[in-house]
């Protein structure tokens, strides 16, 4: 897949962005994404990283992956629930999503993974993500 800019996401970056999403969610019933909710998400998840107090210069280079499906199951639940996950990368010029791909759906109400993040960190920006949806 090739690096899509979302910080200045065009229509035809979205366009492209949408039939990668096809591609990889065919045959997909549940737990799926569209190009918007890659824009929200990642938007928002760089927006809660600022204003937990990250500056822009700490922000380069990093790399984190967000299920906006997360949840938790029953014990009773068979089968392996997979949702569709957003790799993104962050530089001195935007946000790109890196990688999009099915794998297992996040557990708990954290749906941000980072490399460099605090995990308490990860935690309140997860916590305020899924406030403001309600």
């Amino acid at each position: 897949m090739k690096r899509i800019n979302i910080k200045n996401l065009t229509d035809t970056a979205r366009e492209r962005l949408q039939e990668e999403l096809d591609s990889i969610q065919q045959g997909c019933r549940v737990r799926t994404i569209t190009a918007d909710d890659v824009e929200y998400y990642v938007h928002k998840a760089v927006e809660e990283y600022i204003l937990m107090g990250a500056s822009r210069a700490s922000m380069d280079g990093l790399t984190f992956r967000l299920d906006p499906n997360c949840q938790d199951f029953a014990k009773s639940y068979k089968g392996r629930p997979e949702s569709t996950i957003i790799a993104v990368e962050i530089t001195k010029t935007g946000y790109y999503v890196v990688n999009l791909f099915r794998g297992d759906t996040f557990r708990g109400a954290h749906n941000l993974h980072a490399d460099r993040i605090p995990d308490a960190m990860v935690k309140a920006i997860t916590e305020r993500l899924y406030a403001m949806e309600v």
